[in-house]
């Protein structure tokens, strides 16, 4: 093959590549999906994955929620009134079926300097605004090929973990999954280094203005009359810390649900308290204690 020959070939490569990547390059409205896997509890290997963490990218404000999460709660305004009475018994009926062990939280960021997180537990809401911050990257040199997008890689330290992504230029985003952005190009892959939490991009469409769910997501942090007595806010640290409590503590968490304390049955028909595993949180009870 000559060298005139390889060129043409390298043109016609380059050419087809920003052919595929146009609609993206332009685009001013994309949803993202991702697959989150992570480690509920300390000590254990088991992991936990939800396939359809949501990425929503606006001209000035970005949505992340589990798709399952925004099912739950969209049927639920459905299927309850204000008094929480059914009023809706087909919504009902697609709600129970639902699985519940997704990832709901929410996490909206408006302007790339602020955010509201709704951070769940089953029936206990916990929500805060604060100040955004991107993390401080540092970009290695190191290209990855990945799902046939050329990512680059990049580095940080993020509110009490490491963390390496992977982000390409092909698509000019600076945003992210969960809390992570500020890189010149879309993350599309993300893990901490102890390999606890990973996102991992699955597939990418343009969004119309239509289809922004970022109204309705911001309406799911405030709560119905009904639900305000499982509804606390607060400073970032105290949500943080309560949360920690919640996840931990099985005790505090049916005293704020208003349910006794559950009880396990021993071999020798005595009741005893039950153990409960220790959880692994993204952002570590450490770290909302030193601020």
């Amino acid at each position: 093959m000559t060298i005139q020959d390889l060129t043409l070939k390298r043109l016609i490569v380059v050419l087809l590549t920003i052919a595929c990547c146009a609609p993206f390059a332009s685009a001013q409205q994309l949803r993202v999906t991702y697959e989150y896997r992570y480690h509920p509890y300390k000590n254990e290997s088991f992991q936990n994955a939800d396939m359809n963490m949501t990425l929503d990218i606006e001209k000035e404000r970005t949505a992340f929620y589990s798709e399952t999460a925004f099912m739950i709660d969209s049927l639920s305004r459905i299927a309850f009134n204000d008094n929480g009475e059914t009023v809706d018994h087909e919504a009902y009926s697609k709600l129970t079926r639902l699985l519940t062990g997704s990832c709901k939280d929410y996490i909206l960021i408006e302007k790339g300097n602020t955010t509201q997180v709704l951070l769940s537990d089953g029936m206990i809401h916990l929500s805060y605004s604060d100040t955004y911050s991107p993390p401080e990257w540092t970009i290695e040199e190191s290209d990855y090929s990945y799902r046939s997008y050329t990512t680059h890689k990049a580095t940080c330290h993020f509110m009490g973990r490491d963390w390496i992504a992977w982000y390409t230029e092909e698509i000019p985003s600076s945003a992210g999954q969960w809390l992570l952005s500020g890189l010149p190009g879309l993350i599309l892959k993300a893990r901490d280094t102890e390999k606890l939490f990973d996102f991992s991009y699955r597939y990418i469409s343009e969004m119309e203005d239509t289809d922004s769910r970022y109204e309705q997501l911001s309406s799911f942090c405030s709560p119905r009359p009904n639900e305000r007595k499982y509804f606390f806010s607060g400073s970032p640290k105290e949500m943080g810390l309560l949360h920690d409590k919640i996840e931990n503590d099985a005790s505090l968490k049916n005293q704020l649900l208003g349910i006794l304390s559950s009880k396990q049955l021993n071999k020798d028909g005595s009741l005893s308290d039950s153990v409960q595993k220790e959880r692994i949180s993204i952002i570590p009870v450490e770290y909302w204690k030193s601020k």
